[in-house]
């Protein structure tokens, strides 16, 4: 956004450059940017990040725009000129620009909510064996009697899921107990419900489909009966503190925000055949440190961590209730807080952004739950004392393979560079193998080709690429062309 005296804007005056965040490319809130006492008579948005609409076409949409001097809008009623503009009756038009109301759009605030599922039964008998199985779509996390689930994260694989898709199977002998038990779900969209348009159209993949679960617990005795808990109408659906979840975007969690519950639908399951995960699982493999911490604007401060990692931060915080803390993560920034070298070029809107709302003042770690992000830098707003150091580590998350071997040599820079290859690997390894942690989160058939080689010497990832070999069948064509990422939404 820029003001300038002249028309033709020969020497304008910079208000903000502004990279990439929520707000301003959700027609739901306005933004306030600050002039800082500029002068000027015109003033000038131009947009370098373009919104992809369902018909394919790009665009920049802005419902109002008002310039306040001394409690007063200036541009109320003011001429609006644009170099290409689609005119409509609902507000967003140049005429309505001005027009000091500002265009609104039906906001859904629960639609990529992570959503909750519950059951609670009654167990009457001493439980010999308990066996959970789950098609949680598109990311699940399972609970019996509040107590996880496994370790696995971002759990099952993204497969062509109109195809084929993945149940996981747990032993939960120990979690179930004599008398009432909870079983509860909390599910993400993942690449199954994609809430941020990218490149790719993956937020329009011929599966979209709000979350969804098949379930299947059986209980077996130890007189030699059995019972199944299984889903159906007579469980709980609800949204709770996790208000947006999204793999590309990031999440938003409001701790202080109560489970509203109702009874769950029965709904249509994904056309694909359902199949028991075979590959390993995506995991929490390490934690890196933070090993600088800076300041670059005032209240705003940015951690960078000993490693570029795929994963996302993990901050312990103390502040009050409502407080809002936002974690923005890239590679790296820019001097004025936009992402560096344009990472975030093929997602069009919210990218690798979390944000938390405190319920209250205890000490209390914040991280996301269905995202992941590739990163090293870490900005944080909305504290309101300087952090330490040490209150911020990033979390590697990736598929854990078991090793084949290892390497080491009498070359100190050989190693160096055998254990970055084997890092990059791991990090670009979330079921798939992906080009980039951050900007794509594509599989590209060649670009895991070229990567097979040191996975397959370092690793025992035959389930990983036989996963993958059935992936391409999935998505391959009538006339046998594969496409060029896989899966791909279609």
């Amino acid at each position: 956004m820029e003001i300038s005296d002249a028309p033709g804007f020969e020497h304008p005056t910079l208000v903000k450059r502004w990279g990439d965040g929520p707000a301003l490319l959700h027609g739901d809130d306005a933004v306030k940017l600050d002039a800082r006492g500029a002068r000027g008579r015109y003033v000038r948005v131009t947009s370098e990040h373009l919104y992809r609409r369902q018909d394919g076409s790009f665009c920049f949409a802005l419902g109002e725009l008002q310039v306040l001097s001394d409690g007063r809008n200036r541009a109320l009623g003011a001429a609006v000129t644009a170099r290409d503009s689609v005119e409509n009756t609902s507000g967003w038009a140049m005429k309505g620009l001005t027009d000091g109301n500002a265009a609104g759009i039906p906001e859904d605030k629960d639609e990529f909510a992570a959503v909750l599922l519950r059951k609670t039964f009654a167990v009457a008998r001493p439980v010999s064996r308990a066996t959970l199985s789950v098609c949680g779509l598109g990311y699940c996390i399972s609970e019996v009697n509040g107590q996880r689930v496994g370790d696995a994260e971002l759990d099952p694989g993204f497969t062509v899921f109109n195809r084929r898709v993945l149940y996981v199977t747990h032993d939960v002998t120990k979690q179930v107990r004599k008398g009432e038990n909870v079983l509860s779900l909390t599910l993400g969209g993942g690449w199954f419900d994609l809430a941020t348009p990218d490149l790719f159209g993956f937020e329009q993949a011929v599966w979209n489909a709000p979350p969804r679960a098949l379930v299947r617990l059986k209980l077996e005795f130890a007189d030699g009966t059995s019972q199944v808990v299984a889903s159906d109408e007579s469980w709980e659906s609800g949204t709770g503190p996790i208000q947006f979840q999204c793999v590309r975007g990031g999440e938003t969690v409001d701790l202080a925000r109560p489970v509203r519950w109702r009874p769950a639908q029965v709904v249509q399951a994904p056309t694909g055949k359902l199949q028991a995960q075979a590959h390993p699982p995506i995991k929490r493999y390490s934690e890196v440190p933070a090993v600088a911490l800076t300041e670059p604007q005032p209240g705003v401060y940015q951690f960078k961590l000993a490693e570029n990692i795929a994963g996302w931060p993990r901050l312990r915080v103390k502040g009050v209730s409502g407080q809002k803390i936002t974690l923005r993560c890239a590679e790296d920034f820019t001097p004025h807080g936009g992402i560096s070298r344009n990472l975030n070029s093929h997602t069009y809107g919210r990218y690798q952004t979390d944000e938390f709302v405190l319920a209250d003042d205890r000490s209390q770690l914040l991280e996301p739950h269905f995202t992941y992000h590739g990163f090293q830098h870490v900005r944080v707003e909305g504290l309101r004392q300087k952090p330490r150091l040490e209150d911020l580590v990033g979390v590697r998350v990736h598929t854990v393979p078991e090793p084949a071997g290892s390497f080491e040599c009498s070359d100190p820079l050989l190693n160096r560079i055998h254990a970055m290859c084997v890092r990059t690997y791991l990090d670009n390894l979330h079921g798939i193998p992906t080009d980039c942690p951050q900007r794509e989160k594509a599989a590209w058939m060649l670009d895991g080709y070229v990567a097979s080689t040191i996975g397959m010497w370092n690793f025992r990832s035959d389930q990983v690429y036989a996963k993958w070999v059935r992936d391409m069948g999935d998505a391959q064509a009538s006339d046998g062309s594969v496409p060029s990422i896989v899966p791909t939404p279609g």
